[in-house]
């Protein structure tokens, strides 16, 4: 894990164990969360999100492309897969793996591209936890539980147990425009 640690990183954190109610499925017995005390944000998810992101150090990076008809071509296209990966999500993803879609989401005259991890499927509705920090979106924040329409999907990412990946078709395309 050490060799993934980026230059400004601070891989030290201080964690709190507290008290849990038990759900459905849980063992018997007290349970115990990690709560990130002391991290930025209101979700346990966005503290976990913000120390994951301060530990290891994170790389994010804003790049402003236009939609021209071969963007936008290659996105239509690359919308195919995920409907024929969304049997297999909703059977259940075997563990390592992992589906990522990028969707829009809109602050006044700009729309951020970013990558939500999914976690569920109902219909054309996707939800998940999104893995970017936004630059024009002030209300939400890496780790922020969010929705995408399946019709607005820009690309998606399939992560197999093995952490080979396939998709994110979009991406050669956009960073040549951004050049």
């Amino acid at each position: 894990m050490q060799k993934s640690i980026l230059d400004g990183a601070a891989p030290r954190a201080d964690l709190e164990l507290a008290p849990t109610q038990s759900q459905a499925g849980d063992p018997e017995g007290p349970l115990y969360e990690l709560t990130f005390k002391g991290e930025a944000g209101g979700t346990l998810q966005e503290r976990q999100s913000s120390l994951t992101a301060r530990f290891f150090g994170a790389r994010d990076r804003i790049t402003t492309v236009k939609h021209d008809q071969a963007i936008l071509e290659l996105s239509a296209k690359s919308r195919e897969k995920p409907k024929l990966l969304k049997p297999h999500f909703l059977a259940g993803l075997a563990p390592g793996e992992q589906l990522l879609v990028k969707g829009p989401f809109k602050a006044g005259e700009h729309t951020e591209w970013m990558w939500v991890e999914v976690n569920r499927w109902e219909g054309d509705s996707l939800s998940g936890t999104l893995q970017n920090d936004p630059y024009y979106v002030k209300n939400l924040r890496s780790g922020s539980a969010v929705s995408v329409n399946f019709n607005d999907v820009f690309d998606y990412l399939y992560v197999h147990a093995n952490q080979k990946t396939e998709g994110n078709e979009t991406a050669a395309l956009l960073e040549q425009q951004a050049r």
